[in-house]
């Protein structure tokens, strides 16, 4: 497998799985912010070229009715800042 299809099959598994953040069920949209937030946890970096999408997504999550979903995008967002070394903030706001 090239370094260029790995890529390609990550960048289309966390579109993936970000897709089901919007679910009307806050359970499904929490299921997929942990997966999200796990990708990002193990693989690091090398989910860089999925950011723009992640940032698109969690933006729209910040204000969730549910309290556990903002809690989630938050702790995602942390570690994704720690893994690029760069402050979201500005890209989040909505």
């Amino acid at each position: 497998m090239t370094a260029s299809s790995a890529e390609d099959g990550v960048k289309r598994m966390m579109q993936a799985v970000l897709e089901k953040t919007r679910s009307e069920d806050a359970e499904v949209v929490l299921m997929a912010l942990r997966c999200a937030h796990r990708i990002w946890s193990d693989l690091g970096i090398q989910v860089v070229m999925s950011l723009s999408e992640v940032v698109m997504y969690t933006s729209e999550l910040q204000d969730h009715e549910d309290s556990r979903v903002e809690t989630e995008v938050k702790a995602m967002v942390r570690t994704i800042e720690d893994c690029t070394g760069e402050s979201l903030h500005d890209a989040m706001k909505t």
